[in-house]
């Protein structure tokens, strides 16, 4: 989650969350009855109502449309005018929602500056647990590291030739190695990173390896020679060769082309597209290079390429104005996803439809931040399962290199440390 992208609400902004169960396919007026009980003491008796609802779950267009009725001749039983604007109307937007284990209906209620949040869950039945494709997963997280100073990225490989584990930590100005012995971290080196300006104060970066490129027949260089570290900052390029080090690190930096840093889009842990990160900004866009014609995005905050349960990729922006974007492989919009904060990584796990998105919740960066697994079917967000909290906000996401686990940096709001976790996803029933 980043500072920038959220807002403060008012203090008078209340929150209000009603957990009402009721089965669905059974008696889904018992939901649409609870729900708008719960909106009218909000507007009071015989309110003139602008009504929006929209479908974000995997429901099908009937059973929304059924839903959204049975709303509807709920409120007007209750004396509302819907559909009626203007000054003094009260603006009521449902959404239709999941996770993996109720299906949620959601409703944002404006009454002049007193703002509401109604939820009603409706657990799906033994028939809609089990059909829909997508498998129960279970999250954890392993802490890597912890330290006072800001770090931005974080990367743990085993280095040839002595396949010892190394650890390399990104801070704005410098890169740090440390090498596993005896159960411990122990300093290895470092190199510093120069700027030619002030760094946002959002600040952005990135660590990633950046395989052998193909030689050709006869060449005595060996592959392992060939692999890189890259590092991406705000106006800075730097590199060095993957391998052990000690003292002065190797690490080579240089300044980005007009000084707008270009940042790995991945796949399954996998490079496979480039993006601007925008200059004295600390988000990224609008296109993705990936060699042919650049796709057109909204500017986003972080981005990834999954495949959906059709085994088709696409593409998943968090954009500026709190939603992630789905785009198909030409770049075209298939609809947004409501709910997510802005930090995003997809990975390939092999459980349910074979891969899983990572998302943040949305929230600031006093609080604290959790995080779940998701699958997109039909262009839509369906959790599979629960979420994992953190002790602060989760400031930096990326898939590790083999694409079935996930780096987080997070900010322990109670110690004041910056942690290194590892994400791990396990198959469940």
């Amino acid at each position: 989650m980043r500072l920038s992208c959220r807002i403060f609400r008012p203090l008078l902004l209340a929150l209000l969350v009603l957990c009402a169960a009721a089965a669905w396919a059974q008696n889904p007026r018992g939901a649409a009855r609870d729900l708008g009980r719960e909106i009218l003491s909000v507007t009071g008796p015989k309110p003139r109502v602008q009504f929006t609802f929209q479908n974000q779950s995997s429901a099908g267009v009937a059973e929304a449309a059924a839903l959204r009725g049975a709303i509807e001749t709920e409120l007007r039983a209750g004396g509302a005018r819907l559909g009626t604007g203007g000054a003094g109307a009260s603006q009521v937007s449902v959404t239709l929602s999941e996770n993996w284990r109720n299906f949620l209906l959601v409703a944002s209620v404006q009454r002049g500056q007193t703002k509401r949040v109604v939820i009603v869950t409706l657990p799906r039945t033994s028939q809609e647990a089990t059909g829909r494709g997508a498998a129960v997963v279970s999250l954890s997280r392993q802490i890597v590291w912890r330290q006072r100073a800001l770090f931005i990225s974080f990367l743990v490989t085993q280095t040839p030739p002595d396949k010892s584990s190394y650890l390399w930590i990104l801070e704005p100005d410098r890169l740090v190695l440390y090498r596993l012995a005896q159960g411990q971290w122990q300093f290895q080196g470092s190199g510093n990173i120069d700027h030619a300006g002030p760094l946002p104060r959002d600040v952005r970066g990135l660590l990633w390896i950046e395989p052998a490129s193909s030689k050709p027949a006869g060449t005595t260089t060996t592959a392992s020679a060939a692999v890189r570290l890259r590092a991406a900052l705000p106006g800075v390029d730097c590199s060095m060769p993957l391998g052990p080090a000690a003292g002065k690190l190797p690490l080579v930096c240089s300044p980005a082309t007009a000084g707008s840093s270009d940042f790995p889009v991945f796949e399954a842990g996998a490079v496979s597209g480039t993006t601007t990160l925008v200059a004295g900004r600390n988000f990224f866009g609008p296109a993705i290079d990936r060699g042919n014609a650049p796709l057109q995005l909204q500017p986003f905050y972080s981005a990834t390429i999954v495949e959906d349960d059709q085994s088709q990729p696409v593409f998943l922006a968090a954009a500026l104005d709190g939603k992630t974007y789905v785009y198909d492989d030409s770049g075209k919009s298939e609809g947004s996803i409501d709910g997510w904060g802005s930090d995003i990584a997809g990975i390939k796990t092999g459980c349910g439809s074979g891969w899983q998105v990572l998302a943040t919740r949305p929230g600031d960066w006093t609080a604290v931040d959790s995080l779940a697994a998701y699958e997109i079917v039909d262009a839509k967000a369906v959790a599979t399962g629960e979420p994992i909290d953190f002790p602060g906000p989760v400031t930096a996401m990326s898939p590790s290199s083999g694409g079935r686990t996930a780096d987080a940096v997070a900010l322990d709001r109670g110690t004041g440390l910056y942690e290194a976790y590892t994400i791990s996803l396990s198959c469940g029933h």
